[in-house]
Parts: C-alpha cells; structure tokens; sequence
C-alpha cells in the first residue's frame, strides 16, 4: 500500500490557522481538522464523530490538500 507524506510544520500551521479563523466556514474548519486528524493517524471511527467524515472522504481529502494546497479546502 503506497503511503502519503506527512505533512510539513508549515501546512500544519496553514491548517491551524483555517481552525482558528472565525471568518472561515465550519465545512473549511471541518475540512482542515480532518486534514490534520488524518495525518496524525487517528483512528476513522474517531474522525466521523468529530468531523462527520467517512475514512474514503477524509483521505481523498489529504490527497487534494497534498496536491492542491489550501485552495482544496474551499473546494
């Protein structure tokens, strides 16, 4: 099975601060959670709960985040 890269400090800052920005929507913030709870491999049942987000979502997720940067959150 082919593994993503982690993610660097500086996307989990840009992440980090998605979450914190009160002028983002919650779909964006979701989304940058999910990002984060991926890449510091919480378990998917945790995830769901948390974000609503199915283990196939969340993953496909990183991958646009990976590829796209920031822009993949808004999408």
């Amino acid at each position: 099975m082919k593994r993503c890269q982690k993610l660097t400090v500086e996307q989990r800052g840009e992440l980090q601060k998605i979450i914190e920005n009160n002028e983002r929507s919650a779909r964006e913030i979701k989304r940058a959670q999910t990002v984060i709870l991926i890449d510091a491999q919480t378990a998917p049942k945790i995830i769901m709960t948390l974000t609503g987000y199915n283990r196939v979502y969340a993953f496909r997720l990183r991958k646009h985040y990976l590829e796209q940067g920031i822009i993949a959150m808004r999408q």
